[in-house]
């Protein structure tokens, strides 16, 4: 065997276990976040996705160290995913963002686009009421082309407390753009 094929041969080696040790540890830190997330997840979930079958709330698991499985009871072997509406899948996204901030976010900002888009209207109150409730500590933003959303939201978070403001973003934009012609 020439040098270049022995050279070659080591190498290839040394690649495949720096790419063994990367995937065992991509596996090891998946594992350990969610750990740290399925708890809170699976509460986040259940106030945010209402009345699902066979309980509340869903449960986080990693599947064979590849893809996550989202499960509507532990270890039952339905995927959750496949059955749910557009809203429910939302409501599923927020609780996953919500869970991660909860737990790994420093800073003291929250920005959510939006919410109100694609979640069913039930929601809109669990929603509202675990973002007053878990993040009163955090600066919130939240975005809303509906009023009444907005409204709702404010009135909620102004009776426990806390204090809001509305910027009406078409409004200002409309002003910006009439003092500079």
């Amino acid at each position: 065997m020439s040098c270049e094929n022995e050279a070659a041969k080591v190498a290839k080696d040394e690649i495949n276990k720096l790419k063994a040790n990367l995937e065992k540890t991509e596996r090891s830190y998946s594992e350990q976040a969610i750990a740290e997330i399925e708890l809170i997840f699976h509460i986040y979930s259940g106030r945010l996705i209402q009345k699902y079958q066979r309980g509340l709330g869903l449960f986080i698991e990693r599947n064979d160290g590849e893809e996550l499985k989202l499960l509507i009871a532990e270890k039952f072997e339905y995927y959750a995913i496949l059955s749910m509406t557009s809203g429910k899948a939302s409501a599923l996204s927020l609780s996953f963002f919500l869970s991660l901030s909860r737990v790994y976010q420093t800073a003291p900002l929250i920005l959510i686009d939006d919410p109100s888009q694609s979640l069913d209207e039930m929601n809109i109150a669990p929603l509202t009421d675990l973002l007053r409730c878990e993040f009163n500590n955090r600066q919130l933003i939240v975005s809303s082309h509906e009023n009444d959303i907005s409204a709702y939201m404010r009135c909620r978070f102004n009776k426990a407390g806390l204090s809001t403001r509305s910027l009406n973003m078409q409004r200002w934009a409309i002003g910006a753009l009439a003092t500079t012609d």
